[in-house]
């Protein structure tokens, strides 16, 4: 297989319900991957969950009424396909979420 994908399930919560808009293409908030030498990825698809309460309940404990679950989906070519990213063989992995209210990363490092 010449690409990988990484996939993410993510609870956001803000304090303004309508500022949660992760998905939309004109909101503020910029999310992205990136590897341990830098480089950055977009995703390829950013979609809203509805999910069943109990799965909310068990793997986002702190969910409240202002959060939203997400599926970030990240692709890109392999490294040795001519992909400047070089996901979890550069050491490191960053979950990166932005905007004008803060922001958050998740790092998991590889060895």
């Amino acid at each position: 297989k010449s690409r990988e994908v990484y996939e993410f399930h993510i609870s956001v919560q803000t304090s303004d319900y309508r500022a949660n808009d992760l998905e939309k293409r004109d909101s503020a908030w910029r999310t992205s991957l990136v590897d341990g030498t830098g480089d950055e990825l977009f995703p390829l698809e950013l979609d809203s969950l509805r999910l069943p309460l109990s799965y909310e309940e068990t793997f986002f404990p702190e969910k409240t009424a202002f959060s939203r679950a997400y599926a970030v989906t990240f692709e890109h070519e392999k490294p040795d396909q001519g992909s400047a990213f070089g996901g979890a063989a550069s050491g490191e992995l960053t979950l990166r979420v932005r905007g004008p209210f803060g922001g958050v990363e998740l790092t998991w490092q590889s060895k």
